[in-house]
């Protein structure tokens, strides 16, 4: 009888992680009949292991009765952690990457620094193949510009205050400088990088934001400067749509709640830090 038990335990938690990864390979939210397909087991059965999974927090159950995936073992409830980024936004940046034919990567702000949590290459003979074991300062990157730019005001002005950048301890025009170009990338959804830590290299990218308006990381495509000033335009509306899709995604899991498009600053430049403490920050849409 107890081998029975035993047995009758380890068919059920392999049901269980056969249903979470196949969970995880879906971006929308699915309905039981789904779910038995997928598993090829008795409706009867599926709902059990979905309730199970919902009464744990992995799984949510929709208003129209379908289950979406909110978070897979060792990920934390709260919405911010990169785990959950990295799943979300790697089928995106992969598109991107088939598309514009540059690097794609996924930033994150850890204290004064910028990570990057991944990156994916294009099929080119010239690629700009970052070392991602690196990390660094957050205003030399575009990935580190357009998560600052989502910070609230006191982070912001407390980051110009305290960055250990010997630049911007030269003088306040490269403080207004950057609190300026940090405005414009808040206006516009996407920063650009025109002067990459590394000769020859530029980037965009757009933070990912939850619930609160708040960045929990950042996509971001980066090559060679003359390609990526040749296709801009057409690399920022890319980025700043994928970040969107990704903060969306995450939404649907749970992550947060999007809302509406903030009020364009008209002249950045002239801001103050008061003046910056009126414009709040929200994702944008595309």
């Amino acid at each position: 009888m107890a081998a029975d038990d035993h047995s009758a335990s380890v068919r059920s938690a392999a049901r269980v992680l056969k249903l979470l990864e196949w969970l995880a390979t879906q971006t929308e939210q699915v309905s039981l009949a789904d779910a038995s397909a997928a598993l090829d087991l008795p409706k009867s059965s599926v709902r059990l292991l979905l309730t199970t999974l919902v009464e744990e927090g992995y799984v949510t159950r929709e208003g129209d009765g379908g289950y979406l995936l909110r978070r897979l073992p060792g990920e934390r409830q709260d919405g911010a952690v990169w785990p959950s980024l990295v799943r979300n936004a790697s089928p995106v940046i992969w598109e991107l990457v088939g598309t514009l034919r540059e690097s794609g990567f996924i930033g994150v702000l850890v204290g004064s620094r910028v990570r990057y949590l991944t990156k994916i290459l294009p099929d080119r003979e010239v690629v700009y193949n970052r070392n991602i074991t690196v990390e660094r300062i957050p205003h030399q990157t575009a990935s580190g510009l357009a998560i600052l730019s989502a910070l609230s005001v006191e982070e912001i002005e407390h980051y110009l205050s305290t960055s250990d950048d010997p630049e911007l301890r030269k003088g306040k025009a490269a403080v207004n400088l950057l609190r300026a170009t940090l405005v414009s990338a808040r206006n516009r959804g996407v920063a650009s990088n025109m002067r990459g830590v590394f000769d020859g290299a530029a980037g965009a990218a757009a933070p990912v934001l939850n619930k609160a308006g708040r960045p929990i990381g950042a996509i971001n495509i980066s090559g060679p400067l003359e390609r990526v000033k040749e296709n801009l335009p057409a690399i920022e509306r890319a980025v700043a749509e994928a970040a969107q899709r990704v903060t969306d995604s995450m939404v649907r899991m749970g992550h947060g709640d999007a809302r509406a498009e903030p009020p364009p600053v008209e002249d950045p430049a002239s801001l103050s830090a008061t003046q910056l403490a009126a414009i709040p920050t929200y994702p944008r849409s595309t």
